[in-house]
């Protein structure tokens, strides 16, 4: 069976950054990808022009759903775009029961900006990554842009 996993993230016009990136990263690794669609963004090399999120109960029924019949091997997020989403995307993990225990290794990587500065989620975004963080699920390792990966 080959392994699988997750992205949690918006999704690149580009085609440099985002979903596209993390599934080019997982067929590399010889793992079948699995989306969640947080986002989509209007973007090219000169930066972030314009985005439209998608709601959170589709974002949490996009992990619901491969959760449940693809099964999890691993979990990543990348953009997670507004507090809704990120509390969605908290929950809808938790009830799969990604990150519990390491079982399921799930990596918290919140983009916050892109690499041309355009802000990627506000304040209120920056505070539900923080109270999900400490009271969601367990992470296998939470990232920060500035820094490299930290244990949970």
């Amino acid at each position: 069976m080959i392994p699988t996993a997750l992205t949690i993230a918006g999704s690149d016009s580009g085609g440099a950054a985002g979903l596209q990136a993390d599934l080019r990263t997982f067929l590399t690794c010889g793992v079948h990808g699995l989306v969640a669609v947080t986002a989509v963004t209007v973007q090219n090399t000169l930066g972030v022009h314009d985005r439209a999120d998608l709601p959170p109960h589709i974002v949490a029924g996009q992990i619901e759903a491969v959760a449940a019949d693809m099964g999890v091997g691993a979990a990543k997020t990348g953009m997670l775009a507004s507090a809704e989403i990120i509390h969605a995307v908290a929950a809808a993990c938790d009830a799969a029961g990604i990150g519990r225990d390491e079982e399921i290794p799930f990596v918290v990587d919140p983009v916050a900006a892109s690499m041309h500065g355009h802000p990627l989620f506000d304040e209120a975004g920056l505070h539900a990554v923080r109270d999900e963080s400490c009271r969601g699920p367990p992470c296998s390792r939470r990232t920060s842009t500035r820094s490299a990966c930290s244990p949970a």
